[in-house]
């Protein structure tokens, strides 16, 4: 698996989300349509031009435990 790292300076919010989606190949569309938003949305959120809405907050929080819970399924499983 490819680490991304991110200097520390340009650490926002919604980095380690996005970090996720990178390890994951999740790709921004993806996760709007998921979260249902709009994709210039969700990628200005997590580039730190936009606040995310305390709802919007909520269901990225949601898609971020779905998908760490993913990896402990497969490391569980042995697949990992």
């Amino acid at each position: 698996m490819t680490e991304f790292t991110i200097p520390r300076r340009t650490l926002r919010p919604a980095t380690p989300f996005r970090i996720l989606l990178l390890e994951k190949g999740v790709t921004v569309s993806d996760a709007a349509e998921a979260l249902g938003v709009s994709r210039p949305l969700l990628s200005a959120v997590l580039h730190g031009h936009r606040p995310a809405s305390k709802a919007l907050a909520a269901r990225i929080a949601t898609l971020d435990a779905a998908l760490r819970q993913e990896d402990d399924g497969m490391a569980e499983d042995g697949r990992a």
